[in-house]
């Protein structure tokens, strides 16, 4: 009996990446949604995409809406898409092509550095973050940044005016009391932004410390944490870690001043020769191996490739599996 198989089946085991989730991603970049984006950026890559196929999808989309926002009527010609069709006339209501342009400048020079680059998923979640970060709400800073420098102006004509017939002792102590609660209000405005940031953060184990510089784009002491070292023992405030050869002689003192810093707790980072658990990069090529093992045997795999006569597998990526 003839075998039916449906698109998704074949999107899934070859990796494809679906153009619904593309749109989403590029509507949640240019939305400020850097979270959500990353979150569906990395359920692709999860699923098999190649990050520089991820990125090349994007230059496409860029590419398409920029056409659609010169000639709308192309959505009409034949061989588009529904999808192309519907998302791309959703979007261009959003969006400029002084935007896009941005955009796919960022894209392309990421997707050169990507091609060359030793970890493609960092560089492509890199790409995205500088992205998403065009379009921070610069025009509501400007003009906080404005009305304060209104409020400026007016008390100096303000003290101006009053020179002419003298100022009282008594406004020169409420322009000071003023200055006194304003700068209270900015430190209380600072310790809830350090609150807030402090109990966000999860440090449950070793993989957490790496994880979290890799989210404050601390991407060379991420990179050391992920594959020149060998953990020996972990507490919350004191790691134990076994350097390799490669390993930079001030890692540890770094590594303690950022997360002293970002915590705002003591971390003791110590050194020592004796032996420690596999690497992050070990542990992530060791399972890689067992995954690519049972693939191997795979019932879904066969019949793919007995569907496509002379196909051959190029590469396996296991769910979860990041190219660091």
């Amino acid at each position: 009996n003839e075998k039916k198989i449906t698109e998704n089946h074949i999107q899934e085991l070859l990796g494809l990446v679906d153009r619904n989730k593309i749109y989403l991603l590029f509507n949640n970049l240019i939305n400020k949604k850097t979270k959500e984006a990353l979150e569906i950026f990395n359920d692709l890559y999860n699923s098999g995409a190649d990050p520089a196929m991820i990125i090349q999808d994007l230059l496409e989309t860029v590419h398409w809406l920029s056409r659609l926002i010169l000639t709308p009527e192309i959505s009409n010609e034949s061989g588009i898409s529904e999808i192309d069709k519907k998302k791309g006339l959703e979007l261009i209501k959003k969006i400029n092509n002084n935007k896009l342009s941005n955009i796919w400048q960022i894209l392309l020079q990421g997707y050169q550095e990507l091609q060359a680059h030793s970890m493609p998923h960092i560089t492509a979640e890199m790409i995205l973050i500088k992205i998403s970060s065009k379009f921070e709400e610069e025009p509501s800073l400007k003009t906080a940044e404005s009305n304060i420098n209104q409020e400026k102006k007016s008390e100096i004509k303000k003290t101006e005016n009053k020179k002419q017939t003298g100022i009282s002792s008594d406004t020169v102590m409420e322009l000071k009391n003023t200055e006194v609660v304003l700068k209270k209000n900015k430190s209380a405005e600072i310790n809830l932004k350090k609150n807030t940031t402090e109990k966000s953060l999860t440090i449950n184990n070793f993989k957490d410390i790496a994880n979290l510089f890799l989210q404050k784009k601390e991407i060379l002491l991420f990179n050391n944490l992920f594959c020149n070292v060998h953990l020996v023992s972990f507490k919350k405030g004191k790691i134990l870690m076994h350097p390799t050869e490669d390993a930079p002689k001030d890692l540890a003192s770094k590594v303690s001043q950022f997360l002293s810093e970002w915590t705002g707790n003591k971390w003791h980072i110590l050194m020592t020769q004796e032996k420690g658990d596999l690497t992050l990069e070990q542990q992530k090529e060791k399972e890689k191996k067992e995954t690519i093992n049972k693939i191997k045997e795979n019932d879904k795999i066969k019949e793919i490739l007995n569907i496509f006569p002379g196909s051959k597998i190029a590469e396996v990526k296991n769910k979860g599996e990041k190219n660091e």
